[in-house]
């Protein structure tokens, strides 16, 4: 999608129902094999077989690097889980939890509920 107020955005767009079957069978091919390509180059190293060289696997990682600083989430993702900084990785909670009911008896407790729990 064009973006902006740029009336020239929106000139070289062409609608899908303007294209015959033949034009339109050629695009979907060519946008599902690129599509397969970009998958397979975003998959994660634990999914890699043994069998890609050094120079397949910096090419992969070079592809994700850049997707990813493109703004695509999911290879950001995949980014962050290689060099190990997950966002979710460095949470630390410290502190501690008082209840402030823990010194009453069963019978106090009951009173303070409204008395009719059984």
């Amino acid at each position: 999608m064009p973006r902006g107020e740029n009336p020239n955005s929106k000139k070289n767009l062409i609608r899908f129902d303007q294209l015959s079957e033949k034009e339109l069978r050629k695009k979907q091919s060519k946008g599902g094999k690129n599509s397969a390509k970009i998958r397979k180059a975003l998959r994660s190293f634990k999914e890699i077989s043994a069998e890609d060289s050094p120079e397949e696997r910096e090419k992969m990682w070079q592809m994700i690097k850049k997707r990813a600083m493109q703004g695509n989430l999911r290879a950001f993702e995949i980014y962050c889980d290689m060099i190990g900084e997950k966002p979710g990785s460095r949470i630390e909670i410290s502190g501690q939890l008082d209840n402030p009911f823990s010194g009453l008896t069963e019978e106090e407790l009951r009173k303070l509920a409204g008395g009719d729990c059984e």
